[in-house]
């Protein structure tokens, strides 16, 4: 537990300044200060071989008072005895008191030898509120023959500055999970808005728009033909019309459209027919509808009304003809966005060694797996730089893997982001493999309720990192019960 300083002051009370008063012990380095909800205080007493005379006896007591709450507290004292008045003592107590009535000071010398004594004063009392504003006074009262006394007092007037309590600060335990070593299935999805003559579906390369979405295509295939770690599965390619013009012949153009970006593709790449996948949506109702609700248009809802009817295709195109303008600013602003061919071209991705792994890291990271990035961060020093900015470029690569958002947001969690940490977490409160980094992330949050609810249901994959941290919870349990009655006090 950290201590919080109430103040720390040092009082060189060296009394041989005084003419009238020479021999007496010096007190120094006063230590005031709060542990754990008490009121420490700490000081040396240097006592000379000659602080008293052998007849002598000098107490120290040692006082807080806080004069505006009218609140006073006496430390025990400290009493030191010459040679003479040591046997007195000693003689007194013996024969004038009973056990169980005698009260020894809190610390005792006697002076019988000719070297100086360092006496270190050490007591703690419960804290209380009152004791921030007060002043610390400390008596030596000199007591000689015949029960004479002489009493000095020095008083320090500066107050006790209280600085800010500041909250626990868990110390955490996190796990990282080793990601199951998968076939590396990828895709490449894309969209062209190639143009046809009114009626046709041949692909015509300089014709409006196309020269610019035909290139687009044969970078995305090359990217990946090209490529001597990927094997090709599978090419998926879709045709889309839009609702002008019966139903029947916009069936058969974006079938036969597709078809054309299948014969396009095979001009150029060895690609075995059996590998391509051609279908078609007649007539895109569903993108007209999107198309609608993100943009205002006049007569918006009873478009949309038309859209969500039971009617046939060609039913709700003459609806929308009626519409006038409206059918207008259709035909020409959002129709032809609904005129386009998807494709998807699916691949799989060779497995490679950690040597192969450390070089496409910065050649090409997308075609490695979380397990092969992970392979390479075990050859890392846990929690190092390397090894979290290899867990990080794992997330940036699978954000929605949940192994490499449990890892991520541990490595996060142990540099102090639980913020960030949590948007990761927040994605797998269902995983049980995650429920040791929740309570993790809940600690830091100040949350101990919640931490102790996915801590106890944790898979214990980590057993000492989840009893590691519900001992913390404990410890912060602690320390907002302590909070809270400074905060009464």
């Amino acid at each position: 537990m950290k201590r919080i300083l109430l103040t720390i002051y040092t009082l060189l009370l060296n009394f041989t300044g005084y003419a009238q008063y020479s021999e007496i012990a010096a007190l120094s380095s006063i230590l005031l200060e709060e542990k754990e909800d008490s009121l420490h205080i700490e000081m040396a007493i240097m006592v000379h071989s000659h602080s008293v005379n052998p007849y002598q006896s000098l107490t120290i007591i040692s006082e807080l008072s806080a004069e505006k709450e009218k609140r006073t507290y006496t430390f025990p004292e400290v009493l030191i005895n010459g040679k003479k008045k040591a046997r007195f003592y000693n003689r007194n107590i013996h024969f004038n008191y009973r056990k169980d009535e005698y009260h020894p000071p809190y610390m005792r010398l006697d002076i019988n030898r000719t070297t100086d004594t360092i006496l270190v004063y050490n007591y703690s009392v419960p804290y209380e509120l009152w004791m921030g504003t007060a002043s610390l006074k400390v008596h030596q009262i000199l007591a000689g023959c015949a029960d004479s006394e002489k009493r000095y007092t020095l008083e320090n007037k500066a107050r006790v500055k209280i600085e800010p309590m500041l909250p626990y600060q868990p110390q955490i335990r996190v796990n990282y999970i080793a990601p199951l070593q998968e076939p590396k299935h990828r895709n490449v999805e894309e969209t062209a808005f190639l143009d046809f003559k009114v009626g046709q579906s041949v692909i015509l390369s300089d014709f409006r728009r196309n020269p610019v979405e035909l290139s687009k295509i044969k970078n995305s295939v090359t990217k990946v033909y090209s490529d001597k770690d990927v094997l090709i599965t599978r090419i998926q390619i879709q045709g889309h019309a839009s609702p002008d013009g019966s139903y029947a012949t916009n069936e058969r153009l974006s079938l036969a459209r597709a078809g054309a970006l299948k014969l396009y593709i095979n001009q150029y790449f060895d690609i075995p027919g059996s590998l391509f996948q051609v279908t078609a949506v007649a007539e895109d109702w569903d993108g007209l509808r999107k198309l609608v609700e993100e943009n205002y248009l006049p007569d918006q809802d009873r478009i949309l009304h038309i859209i969500d009817s039971d009617d046939l295709p060609d039913r709700k195109e003459q609806r929308l003809k009626t519409l006038g303008r409206t059918y207008t600013i259709l035909l020409t602003d959002y129709f032809p966005q609904l005129r386009r061919v998807k494709y998807r071209i699916n691949y799989i991705v060779r497995d490679y060694s950690i040597e192969e792994t450390e070089v496409l890291l910065q050649r090409n990271p997308e075609n490695l797996s979380p397990f092969e990035i992970f392979m390479v961060a075990e050859k890392q020093t846990i929690d190092s730089e390397e090894w979290h900015a290899l867990i990080q470029k794992s997330a940036e690569l699978y954000p929605d893997d949940p192994i490499v958002r449990i890892n991520a947001a541990a490595s996060l969690l142990v540099r102090g982001d639980y913020e960030s940490a949590g948007i990761h977490l927040m994605k797998v409160t269902d995983d049980p493999r995650a429920y040791n980094n929740i309570g993790a992330y809940y600690l830091l949050a100040g949350d101990p309720g919640k931490a102790e609810e996915y801590l106890k249901k944790a898979n214990l994959q980590d057993i000492k990192a989840t009893v590691y941290n519900l001992q913390e919870v404990e410890l912060l349990r602690k320390d907002i019960e302590r909070r809270k009655k400074r905060n009464r006090l």
